[in-house]
C-alpha cells in the first residue's frame, strides 16, 4: 500500500482544505443568489423573501471570515513548515517573507484582498450592481486558488492544465458551494419555492458536473501519468478516492433533482421538506470531504513524477 506523505504534513493539508472550503462557498453562495435564487424570488412572500436575502448575506460573510481564517492558517502552516520559527521575532520575519518572497505569498496577499474588498462592496442592503460586483471579487479570489496548484507550478504560461485547474475550481464552488444556501433556502421558503429553487439549481449543478468530469480528466491523464501510477501512489489512490466522492455527490443531486424535489408539490409536502433537505445536507457534508480529499492530492507528489511502483 502506498505511503501518505504529503509535502508540509497533514496540518498543511488541514489548513488548505479550510482556505478552500471558504473560497469555494463564497464564490458558492454569490453564485446561488445571483443565478437561482433571482428567478425564484418572485414565488416568496416579501416576508420570506427579505429573510433569505438576509440569511444569504450572513452566510456570505461568515463564509468569507472562514476563507480567510483558512488562509492565515495555511500562511503560518507553511511558514511552520518553512522555517520552523521558534521565537516571536522568528514568526513575524518569518512570516512576511513567505508573503514578499514567494510566490504562494504573493498570491495569498492577492485573496486576502479581494475577500476584504468585499465587505464595503456589499454594504448593508446590496442592490444588483452591488451583488454582481461582489460575485466579480469572490470569484477572482476563488480562481486565484490556481496559483497555489501543481499546474501552476509546472507550466511557464498559460496552459492547458491551468485551464482545466480554472474550470474545475469555477465547477466545484458553482456546485458545491451552493448547497449550504440551498439547505437553506429549502428550510425558509414555502414547499414551492423550495421545489422551483431546486428546478433552476439543477441545470447549473448538471454544467458543474460535465466541466468538472472533463476537467478532472485532463488533470487525471497528466498528473496521474499511467496505470500503474493510478494504482501504485499515494497521489493515485487519493484521486481514485476524489473520483469517488464525486460519484456519490452525483447520485445525490440525481436523487434530488428527479425524486425528492418534485415532491415538494405533492400532498405531502412537510415530509418531501424534510427528506430532501436531509439528503442536501448530507450531500453538503460529502461535499466538505471531497473538498479535503482534493487538498491532500494537492499536497501530494503527482504519479508522473515517481518511478515505478512505488
Amino acid at each position: 500500500m502506498p505511503v501518505f506523505a504529503p509535502e508540509g504534513g497533514f496540518a498543511l493539508v488541514a489548513a488548505r482544505g479550510l482556505a478552500v472550503a471558504g473560497l469555494l462557498s463564497v464564490a458558492g453562495t454569490l453564485s446561488f443568489r445571483m443565478l437561482v435564487v433571482s428567478r425564484s424570488l418572485a414565488r416568496m412572500t416579501p416576508e420570506t423573501k427579505e429573510k433569505i436575502e438576509r440569511g444569504l448575506r450572513r452566510w456570505l460573510r461568515a463564509s468569507a471570515a472562514f476563507a480567510v481564517v483558512g488562509l492565515l492558517a495555511w500562511l503560518v502552516a507553511l511558514t511552520q513548515n518553512l522555517a520552523a520559527p521558534d521565537s516571536p521575532g522568528a514568526w513575524i520575519g518569518d512570516l512576511a517573507a513567505v508573503l514578499r518572497d514567494t510566490s504562494f505569498g504573493r498570491v495569498l496577499l492577492l485573496q486576502l484582498a479581494l475577500l476584504v474588498a468585499m465587505v464595503p462592496v456589499l454594504g448593508r442592503h446590496p442592490g444588483p450592481a452591488r451583488l454582481w460586483g461582489a460575485l466579480g471579487l469572490g470569484w477572482a479570489a476563488c480562481l486565484a486558488e490556481i496559483g497555489h496548484s501543481h499546474a501552476y507550478a509546472m507550466a511557464s504560461g498559460v496552459s492547458a492544465l491551468e485551464i482545466a485547474e480554472g474550470l474545475h475550481l469555477w465547477a466545484a464552488a458553482a456546485w458545491l458551494g451552493g448547497l449550504a444556501p440551498l439547505c437553506f433556502v429549502i428550510r425558509t421558503a414555502s414547499p414551492a419555492a423550495a421545489a422551483w429553487t431546486a428546478r433552476w439549481f439543477s441545470p447549473l449543478g448538471k454544467l458543474c458536473i460535465v466541466l468538472l468530469l472533463l476537467s478532472a480528466s485532463l488533470q487525471g491523464v497528466i498528473l496521474v501519468g499511467s496505470l500503474d501510477a493510478l494504482v501504485h501512489t499515494a497521489y493515485g489512490w487519493t484521486a481514485c478516492m476524489k473520483l469517488g466522492l464525486f460519484g456519490v455527490l452525483t447520485a445525490f443531486a440525481a436523487l434530488n433533482r428527479y425524486r425528492l424535489a418534485p415532491a415538494l408539490l405533492s400532498q405531502h409536502p412537510a415530509m418531501a421538506r424534510r427528506r430532501l433537505l436531509a439528503s442536501v445536507t448530507v450531500q453538503t457534508g460529502f461535499g466538505l470531504i471531497l473538498v479535503f480529499v482534493a487538498a491532500l492530492l494537492a499536497q501530494l507528489r503527482p504519479g508522473m513524477d515517481m518511478g515505478m511502483p512505488g
